[in-house]
């Protein structure tokens, strides 16, 4: 195997074409599974469902994935969550992008759904031959066509996206695509674009559906196909009307909301796991015929009563170095529970088979005390994210104008955060050897950047130094001008359990230099709006561990509010106008930095870009982080095999489709 770094992406001409074991006609396997389907003629034989060269997963490296073998076929995986909506395990585990990292950040990128891909020596064209035979989950071709309808018809057709992602432009430009052939297609940039292939392999789940759609189930939906699938535009409306009222949307018919409809019909990575979008015959009942298909290792069937069922996809592209279609696993069951103790009793109970995003240290004895009546093993593995991080909103209290608006809570808050000194302050009080050990069990380490010693003296004489004193003797702080100051720290329990203790200890460290700071639980929506309002002040969030530079994830929603509304909306190349806040100083720095992280080479984003960032909000405390390099447990029945320890604990999810039962 031949090892990439993002270097070699950006200075050569660097094929991905990934070696293909010598396979011949007989030699692929199916699952007993699908036998009678082929039987009986519902389905196709194996080799007429693979593409011409099916993907050979090889998604680990050897040392992150010790004793990997060929698996066995058979099997339901029942794992748990609290969510109704999105299941994240199940995101990381079904997400198939164009190209695929081994075991996440190791730098070693491979083809995917792709057969091929280069990029031309100045790292502006990116070019990238088709899969050819690969099939959509309900056996049709997937073509060019797809392609060209994904990226030009839906992800750059303002209607439907407002702005192009910042990941697919350089310098405030989109890419350019062309078609060169029926399997050739290209993505040119204005400038070199070194950080491209990270992007298409992991960073962010941008997979396939960022690119590739099912054409000839979507065109109808879609208003440039009005005459091609409707014979008019009033016929066009006509039919997305019932979609319409399912969807809420009032007036469809003026302007671009037709485009509102599309996206509710429309389905990615971010709605696949999502019963309420995925199962669209039921949601929209007695419209549809069939679900949108797709390209993920396990289709969703069924979901009733809380309870989720997944089958494997019958024409999934990948197959093990013996020819043997994936996945292993036949079925997933996924079961919803009220709340996050039930999640670790099913744990404990051996009624789930697998859990990480739920899974926390804080019950790896609970886990191991039953590992033989549960009949579970729970490998402690690295994290990619900080999720002991504060984030400090620089732009909470502000209108758009950049003015404070009238409300005490926004004036004490702004005015409390016009130095650095109650940040400081906050970070100084915390003890992040208590959090590592009291939480994490000790497998965590204390930051070197924040020297989060709980140094209560140091912190009192910080707040004590701008005059936020406690004036009315009620034992809390007042801003120097006498305003309560009480802000919250919003957090989302369910998505963390951890989050609950690290906030308590928090809290405590908070109260003792007498900062009224409260802890405000509350649901996964609920926060995620609140957030893209600038309506929070502090929050607890998971950003990528800085080893992983090129995810370039600083959360800067959650602490440069709408500072980053103006980033998202291109401020850095263009006059925004009214409504958009723009920064200056080190935050205007800090996004410049940001922008240019993928473009540069890879030893200059890391040791300028990236260090200087951090620089940036480790002296002026927008981010406090405690600890670093986290681990975290991951839950599994102990009868599954293939299971990559080696690694950061999400490659488990990455490899589901590689894990097997084996019983012996």
């Amino acid at each position: 195997m031949k090892k990439l770094s993002i270097i070699l992406v950006l200075a050569l001409l660097t094929s991905l074409m990934a070696t293909l074991p010598g396979f011949t006609e007989g030699e692929f396997h199916q699952s007993p599974y699908l036998d009678a389907l082929v039987e009986s003629g519902e389905l196709p034989p194996v080799e007429e469902r693979l593409p011409e060269h099916p993907t050979v997963a090889d998604e680990y490296l050897a040392e992150y994935a010790q004793n990997i073998g060929i698996g066995k076929y058979g099997g339901n995986l029942r794992t748990t969550t609290t969510s109704t909506g999105m299941v994240g395990d199940l995101l990381v585990a079904i997400t198939e992008n164009l190209l695929v990292m081994q075991s996440v950040n190791s730098g070693n990128i491979l083809p995917n759904l792709v057969d091929d891909y280069q990029v031309n020596e100045d790292g502006t064209i990116h070019t990238f031959t088709l899969k050819k035979g690969l099939k959509w989950s309900d056996g049709t071709l997937v073509t060019m066509e797809d392609f060209r309808f994904g990226i030009e018809d839906v992800e750059f057709n303002p209607a439907i996206n407002s702005i192009v992602p910042a990941w697919l432009t350089v310098n405030g430009q989109p890419a350019k695509f062309a078609v060169k052939d029926d399997v050739t297609f290209t993505l040119t940039f204005q400038a070199p674009y070194g950080g491209f292939a990270t992007h298409l392999s992991c960073n962010g789940w941008k997979d396939y559906s960022y690119f590739c759609l099912p054409s000839a189930w979507l065109k109808p939906f879609h208003k440039g196909y009005a005459e091609e699938c409707h014979g008019s535009e009033e016929a066009y409306y006509a039919f997305i009307k019932p979609f319409a009222e399912v969807l809420g949307v009032e007036n469809y018919s003026e302007g671009d909301n037709w485009g509102l409809v599309f996206n509710g019909v429309k389905l990615d990575i971010w709605s696949a796991t999502d019963p309420t979008k995925a199962m669209q015959t039921i949601r929209f009942a007695g419209l549809l015929e069939s679900n949108s298909p797709v390209l993920y290792p396990w289709i969703m069937k069924s979901s009733e009563n809380g309870v989720t069922i997944w089958e494997r996809n019958p024409y999934y592209f990948k197959v093990d170095a013996d020819g043997n279609q994936l996945p292993y696993i036949d079925t997933i069951t996924v079961t919803y529970v009220e709340s996050a103790e039930m999640v670790q009793m099913n744990a404990v109970s051996g009624e789930c088979d697998f859990l990480r995003e739920a899974a926390t240290l804080t019950n790896i004895s609970l886990y191991r005390e039953n590992a033989a009546s549960a009949n579970i093993q729970s490998p402690v593995l690295a994290l990619t994210k900080n999720p002991a991080d504060i984030m400090i909103n620089m732009t909470y209290g502000l209108n758009a104008d950049g003015t404070v608006k009238d409300d005490d809570a926004s004036k004490a808050w702004q005015e409390a955060m016009s130095t650095n000194h109650v940040r400081r302050a906050m970070m100084l009080s915390i003890d992040a050897q208590e959090v590592a050990e009291a939480v994490y069990q000790g497998f965590a380490e204390c930051s070197p950047y924040y020297p989060c010693n709980g140094d209560i003296d140091a912190a009192n004489a910080l707040l004590d130094e701008i005059g936020m004193i406690d004036i009315n003797g009620d034992g809390w702080r007042e801003t120097p001008s006498g305003l309560a100051f009480a802000p919250q720290v919003w957090l989302v329990g369910t998505q963390d359990i951890a989050w609950l203790d690290i906030s308590q200890l928090y809290q405590a460290s908070w109260h003792a230099i007498g900062l009224n700071i409260s802890i405000n639980n509350v649901e996964s929506s609920l926060y995620a709006t609140s957030v893209d309002a600038n309506e929070v002040p502090l929050s607890m969030a998971w950003p990528n561990n800085r080893a992983l530079w090129y995810y370039n994830n600083w959360q800067t929603g959650n602490w440069a509010g709408l500072y980053n509304t103006w980033y998202k909306a291109g401020g850095l190349y263009s006059e925004l106008g009214d409504g958009y806040l723009a920064p200056d100083g080190d935050i205007l720095e800090f996004f410049q930095l940001m922008d240019t992280v993928t473009t540069v080479t890879p030893e200059e984003a890391v040791s300028v870009n990236n260090e200087r960032m951090m620089e940036i909000v480790a002296r002026e405390c927008y981010i406090i982080e405690p600890l670093v390099n986290i681990c975290q447990p991951v839950v599994l029945n102990a009868s599954i095999k293939n299971i990559p320890t080696g690694g950061p604990a999400n490659s488990v999810n990455y490899s589901l489709e590689i894990c097997y039962f084996d019983a012996e």
